[in-house]
This record gives C-alpha cells, sequence and structure tokens, in this order.
C-alpha cells in the first residue's frame, strides 16, 4: 500500500466526471489520461511501465495485483493506441470504455492507496 501523499495515481481523476469530451481530440485526451491513471496505480504498485515498453508490453507484464482490472485494462490499452499512434476515428463507444475503466479502476486504487 502507498500513502495518498506519496501514490501518483491519486492525482488522476475520471476525465468523464467533467461530461462527455467533443471530438477526436476532446476523446483521445480522455483517453490519455485514463491510461496515465492506469500506469501510475501500476507505479504505485512498485511496477512502473518502463521507458522502453510498448504499451502492449506492458499490459502483458502486467502487475499480478490489478488482475481484476485486466479486461479494461486491455480495452483501454487498444484505445490508448488507436487513439495515439492513428488517425482512425474513435468511436462513441469509446467514452463507454472509459466509464467501465473506472469503475473497475477507481475500487482497486482505493485498496493500494490510503
Amino acid at each position: 500500500r502507498v500513502s495518498r501523499s506519496l501514490s501518483q495515481s491519486i492525482r488522476y481523476s475520471n476525465p468523464l466526471a467533467q461530461g462527455e469530451p467533443r471530438g477526436r481530440a476532446g476523446i483521445a485526451q480522455a483517453v490519455a489520461t485514463s491510461y496515465d491513471a492506469l500506469c501510475a496505480l501500476a507505479s504505485d504498485m512498485g511496477l512502473p511501465r518502463r521507458e522502453e515498453q510498448t504499451p502492449y508490453e506492458f499490459i502483458q507484464s502486467f502487475p499480478e495485483g490489478l488482475e481484476g482490472l485486466r479486461a479494461e485494462a486491455m480495452s483501454l490499452t487498444q484505445l490508448y493506441v488507436r487513439s495515439q499512434y492513428s488517425d482512425l476515428d474513435l468511436e462513441p463507444r469509446t467514452l463507454d470504455a472509459l466509464r467501465r475503466f473506472w469503475l473497475a479502476f477507481e475500487p482497486i486504487r482505493r485498496q493500494y492507496v490510503r
């Protein structure tokens, strides 16, 4: 466990709590913020994403303590790669995936950040 004062993940909150982002850039930013929160939580657990790791390599070495978040983390990783490295449109379903991620993320973060 990590204290709130030392936690990196505590700095992140659900970007959808401020309302639904608009346009590709807004959605891409919400995805990036969510992905950064995931990486920060792994770092809080002592297993940060290494600089040389791709998002897919990171998810393959996913911390065991985050196993309850694996499905949502896989989906988020795919969205992150798509939003950062392609020009493909982000579908409206992207927001549903982000909602599912944050619903799974928050309880797990509460287990590790006190």
